[in-house]
């Protein structure tokens, strides 16, 4: 319809709202052709929906199985430097810094998400800080810091509740519930280790007074 009007922009535009529907509904492979699809009419000729189309190919988060999704992050993040708009330059590092968490490369992704949550911080963009935070919080707690893992999902759960992200609510209060069920058992042990009587101190003192005995001492 659109092509008839010798408007062909937006037979593009209805492609990527397309995508996005079938995202929700699970269809990937559809999604991904039709993004694909996207990318080639766009590119170097529509930036705006070039940042929109190969943004979602590159959010890993939106996808079950897409086997080319390490490329499209590489995509977004040359794209994003070529045109310079922030956002999308630390959305592509956030990207890169889950798909190294994913690799367990905890460092590097440590590194990438700790950058790209300052830049969220300052432009306060709620999700993609919260979501930061989620990812930094695991690592933390894999490392046995459980202190700084739940002050940051305890930060990142309000954020997620503003953005009406109940399926990532819902995953903090279970870390968040597990993590204190752990700290609870490891104080428990702790205070019964503290309060039993240290082995063979009677044992110990028996010997002691006898020695003394022997000796002749009192």
């Amino acid at each position: 319809m659109f092509g008839n009007m010798g408007y062909l922009r937006g037979n593009t535009l209805c492609d990527m709202l397309s995508a996005d529907l079938e995202l929700r509904e699970g269809n990937f492979l559809v999604a991904g052709q039709l993004l694909r699809r996207c990318v080639q009419a766009s590119q170097g000729k529509d930036g705006e929906i070039m940042t929109l189309s190969s943004g979602l190919l590159a959010n890993s988060k939106r996808w079950k199985f897409l086997p080319s999704v390490e490329n499209w992050r590489a995509v977004f993040l040359v794209h994003a430097l070529r045109s310079g708009e922030q956002l999308e330059i630390y959305q592509a590092l956030q990207f890169i810094g889950e798909s190294f968490l994913h690799q367990h490369d905890s460092e590097t992704a440590m590194n990438l998400l700790t950058l790209a949550l300052g830049k969220f911080s300052q432009m306060d963009i709620h999700q993609n800080r919260a979501e930061c935070m989620l990812h930094l919080g695991d690592i933390s707690r894999d490392r046995g810091d459980l202190l700084q893992a739940v002050q940051l999902w305890s930060a990142a759960r309000p954020l997620f509740e503003r953005c009406s992200q109940k399926a990532e609510v819902g995953e903090i209060d279970t870390r968040l519930g597990t993590s204190n069920h752990n700290a609870q058992e490891r104080s428990e042990e702790i205070l019964a280790h503290l309060n039993s009587p240290t082995e063979g101190v009677g044992q110990d003192t028996g010997s002691e007074h006898g020695r003394r005995g022997k000796a002749g001492l009192p």
